[in-house]
């Protein structure tokens, strides 16, 4: 016996299961002469709680990072597909991932190889009683692509500007100061291009205004790349260094918001700019051919350009 009680005839009596293990049972009932009732139909006492989750890991995560949950009973736990029915033939069949559990102890659930989407997670015990599902796990690509082999400015209007994303997707041609949010590159986009990972893609500046652009590249999962350099589009056609004299130089352009450039068909030897009142703001004392004024306040500039020759050069341009 794992149980008895006392017996009045007639009356009920409760026979506790409190320290009786797993199995079938059955009752009998004795009388005071010691005759023997048949026996009850078996009874099973069984396991019929469901196990707990707890700390399974918040969404969302990359591919390839692991979910952390943790079962209460000893069993196992499983990475579904949001939607997965709750009872163990609909999870066998759907899982992506799935680990042993021993009662209280986290586990580990690889995402590698499992594609994108929603995923729960379910604990089931040793007599296959399923938990209550998780909150909804999403594997994202959280990662923004990466430009490289970008164009340098200046170009010419109508000239092609090439660029490539480590990932599929778009790259996108927009003005300097574009914000980097899909809605904004989509308002201001001048160019754009379907972009395969690896592969160059080619943006046209033909029919665009003169001025600074930036490149940006945009994956499927609508991560946004960092921005390029500036890339100053300007209208060069009419510079023919054949035809400009030795005293001559070329500032372009005019309304500048960065980089301003010089054309010389003697090559610069120092370049200095200053304010109207003749403080000198950027001294630049080696040959180039172009001068940062990114760190400049909008308003009007004096640059003075040496030439090789001793040749000296004066002009007025307007930092925007």
């Amino acid at each position: 016996k794992v149980a008895s009680a006392t017996a009045t005839a007639g009356v009920a009596v409760s026979l506790s299961t409190t320290g009786a293990g797993l199995g079938d049972y059955v009752v009998y009932a004795v009388d005071a002469s010691d005759n023997v009732s048949a026996a009850s139909a078996a009874i099973s006492v069984a396991d019929l709680t469901a196990p707990i989750l707890s700390d399974v890991s918040a969404g969302p995560v990359e591919p390839g990072a692991n979910i952390s949950a943790t079962s209460n009973e000893d069993g196992m736990i499983y990475l579904v597909p949001d939607g997965t029915a709750a009872n163990l033939g609909s999870i066998d069949g759907a899982k992506v991932a799935s680990a042993t559990a021993t009662a209280g102890v986290a586990v580990s659930l690889s995402t590698t190889g499992v594609g994108l989407g929603d995923y729960i997670v379910y604990a089931v015990d040793v007599f296959d009683n399923v938990s209550a599902a998780s909150a909804a796990i999403s594997v994202e690509d959280l990662t923004a692509p990466v430009l490289s082999d970008v164009s340098e400015g200046p170009v010419n209007v109508g000239d092609d500007i090439f660029a490539t994303s480590n990932e599929d997707g778009m790259i996108y041609l927009v003005p300097d100061g574009t914000a980097p949010s899909l809605g904004d590159i989509e308002a201001a986009k001048v160019a754009e291009v379907m972009a395969d990972a690896g592969i160059p893609g080619t943006l046209s500046t033909t029919g665009i205004d003169l001025g600074e652009y930036i490149v940006h590249a945009v994956d499927a999962s609508e991560n946004i790349s960092a921005a390029s350099a500036v890339i100053s589009v300007n209208d060069q056609t009419g510079i023919d260094l054949s035809k400009i004299s030795a005293a001559e130089v070329l500032l372009y352009p005019v309304n500048v918001q960065d980089i301003l450039y010089i054309k010389s068909k003697i090559q610069v030897s120092s370049a200095k700019v200053f304010s109207l009142i003749g403080t000198q703001l950027i001294n630049i004392s080696t040959p180039t051919e172009s001068i940062d004024m990114s760190s400049l306040s909008e308003g009007i500039y004096i640059v003075s350009i040496r030439l090789m020759n001793n040749t000296v050069f004066n002009g007025k341009v307007i930092k925007k």
